[in-house]
């Protein structure tokens, strides 16, 4: 059913494609970052068998989420398009734009909400 997405609906298969880059750990994107810390915290306190084991997962998680990317723009279905539902909540619209720009916010100003997250913990 992805495959039919960038056809269907091209701005849902991009937000979704960044979305998954996100959750798979691919830099400049959030979901990197929070793995990274997670990982300098577990190499810093000396848990490397944790850390390998989170490794792992990881990059397996990683190979799904790029799967599910490959499914989406590089599979061609030429058949019936998925018939999403027509009238749509603003309530959904508000989500995925909320969640497009907290990603591409993320992307740009990092470092500033990286130190802010940083300075609240201390």
């Amino acid at each position: 059913d992805l495959a039919y997405l960038k056809n269907s609906n091209k701005l849902l298969a991009i937000i979704t494609i960044i979305s998954l880059f996100s959750l798979a750990g691919i830099p400049p994107f959030m979901g990197f970052y929070g793995k990274l810390l997670i990982f300098n915290f577990l190499v810093f306190t000396g848990n490397y068998i944790i850390c390998f084991i989170l490794l792992l997962l990881s990059i397996a998680s990683c190979i799904y989420y790029i799967r599910l990317i490959r499914f989406i723009y590089f599979d061609d279905k030429f058949e019936e398009p998925i018939a999403f539902q027509k009238k749509k909540t603003i309530y959904v619209y508000i989500l995925i734009i909320f969640l497009f720009f907290f990603n591409i916010t993320f992307l740009f100003f990092q470092e500033l909400l990286l130190l802010y997250i940083i300075s609240l913990l201390n």
